[in-house]
């Protein structure tokens, strides 16, 4: 066995460990797989979570997340009146 395999086995051994450090009576072999997000297709990953930061960052006032999904929507050509969509967009944003 080469020392990089040596190293990656040593590696996997710490990651399983660490949570029985901070939980004792934990079982690292119960962790599940991280899922990874349902991305809609209308907008890119990371991109909503940017435009909310943003429009938090520069608002006078206090915003309502629906107020950030309806421009969200608007700027990217969707119809912020379709309830559908934007109770799909409110579920997934907040």
């Amino acid at each position: 066995m080469d020392e990089r395999t040596r190293q990656s086995g040593a590696d996997l051994a710490h990651i399983g460990a660490t949570p029985v450090r901070f939980e004792p009576d934990a079982k690292p072999e119960t962790i599940g797989v991280k899922r990874p997000a349902h991305l809609s297709g209308w907008f890119g990953n990371g991109e909503i979570s940017h435009r909310i930061r943003d429009a938090l960052s520069k608002a006078a006032v206090k915003l309502a997340a629906e107020t950030i999904v309806r421009t969200a929507m608007a700027h990217k050509g969707l119809d912020p009146e379709d309830k559908a969509m934007l109770q799909q967009f409110n579920r997934s944003f907040v």
